[in-house]
């Protein structure tokens, strides 16, 4: 039953099992099969610090500027519906950020250009 849920897109939390043995359960769902059960990885630590780096230099260079809460709202609408959002941790696949703060200044955009 858990793996038919896990195939249906059902993460741990909404499962009620531990991200251990979820995360466990998926590499064997998907050695076994050779099909992906999971959301894209996130990119690589070093690769979120170099994202990072450039992102705040942007938002510095911007003055920190917010975008009204509209636009915050938008671009949040457009992340939760992209194939590359983590719903679970609230982040980007693309570029790891987490996008209820990604979202909030001017200076800031999506890595697939979709806001």
């Amino acid at each position: 039953m858990i793996r038919e849920m896990i195939k249906a897109g059902k993460t741990a939390k909404e499962i009620g099992i531990a991200q251990w043995e979820y995360d466990r359960l998926v590499r064997n769902m998907e050695v076994t099969s050779g099909k992906k059960f999971r959301p894209p990885d996130m990119p690589t630590v070093p690769q979120m610090a170099k994202n990072a780096a450039g992102a705040i230099k942007d938002a510095a260079f911007s003055g920190f500027k917010k975008v009204s809460p509209e636009e915050t709202e938008r671009r949040k609408a457009i992340c939760e519906d992209c194939e590359l959002f983590n719903q679970d941790s609230r982040r980007c696949g693309a570029c790891g950020c987490w996008i209820d703060f990604k979202s909030l200044l001017e200076a800031w955009h999506c890595p697939i250009k979709k806001w």
